[in-house]
């Protein structure tokens, strides 16, 4: 018997799945670099989709079943709040804006979003409130 897949770390770290993350966000780059940042959370978190619009993040939610989106606030012009209650209130949303528009968080905690994340603030806080969903999660170590 191996005792180091039978230590407390070892099995904690194997038997919590990782969340299921989708990122809706409409700038390609953007998308792929919040992509790569959340990638390398893994063993605590997963990117099991992306999304570049409200239409495509609603099919992303209903064929993939995420526990988080990370939505970005302004999608090509139109409102990303707007997609918040058609989003299961299941699923925990964390708003990520460039906006600086001092209502944009009131109005998405009102709109029933988890968290809301500027996207100037460093990765850590995104990390921080993805990880807040699922107590525990943050005591796991990223494999990167």
């Amino acid at each position: 018997m191996n005792p180091a897949l039978h230590s407390p770390v070892a099995a904690s770290s194997h038997a919590i799945a990782p969340l299921r993350v989708l990122i809706v966000e409409d700038h390609a780059p953007t998308r792929t670099a919040i992509a790569l940042l959340l990638e390398r959370e893994f063993p605590r978190m997963v990117v099991i989709g992306t999304a570049c619009d409200g239409a495509a993040a609603l099919r992303a939610v209903v064929e993939s079943a995420p526990e988080v989106v990370v939505l970005d606030l302004d999608l090509d012009g139109k409102d990303g709040l707007e997609l918040i209650p058609a989003i299961s209130r299941d699923i925990a949303v964390i708003i990520l804006t460039s906006s600086d528009d001092l209502m944009a968080r009131p109005r998405a905690l009102a709109a029933g979003a988890t968290a809301f994340v500027s996207k100037l603030s460093p990765a850590q806080e995104l990390i921080s409130a993805i990880l807040a969903v699922r107590p525990g999660l943050a005591d796991i170590g990223a494999l990167s």
